[in-house]
């Protein structure tokens, strides 16, 4: 088999999953599929919600628009990780990277799924 032909085995065997996944995720507001690594950033994402999310209430003028950008995203995200970094008890510093592991996929989507938990959702990175 060809590269081509065994990325297309892969793709058709993800694809296969994707079903099982969906419900696994629910509730879920926002589809949102890659291809590759490359396919997946923060643009994208934000490009993706801006345009399938509808805001209701109190937004006047650009408000609405500038809720659905990547400096407001960044903003958002240096925000929650210092109220994380509070909870947990570290800096908060996004770019600080310590490298230690702190908590286990399993521990970290238990605590999602758990309405009582400190944590609404989680971003993974996929590494090779």
């Amino acid at each position: 088999m060809c590269s081509e032909e065994v990325k297309a085995v892969k793709r058709g065997q993800a694809n296969a999953l994707k079903g099982n996944m969906h419900r696994m995720l629910q509730p879920v507001s926002v589809d949102f599929e890659c291809t590759s690594l490359d396919d997946f950033t923060v643009e994208r994402v934000v490009d993706t919600v801006k345009r399938v999310v509808v805001v209701d209430g109190d937004t006047e003028g650009d408000q609405a628009t500038n809720a659905f950008t990547v400096d407001s995203f960044m903003a958002a995200l240096e925000e929650e990780a210092k109220k994380t970094a509070e909870m947990f008890g570290d800096s908060g510093d996004l770019a600080e990277g310590s490298g230690e592991k702190k908590l286990t996929v399993d521990e970290v989507i238990h605590l999602v799924r758990d309405d009582k938990g400190p944590l609404t959702w989680a971003l993974f990175e996929l590494r090779k």
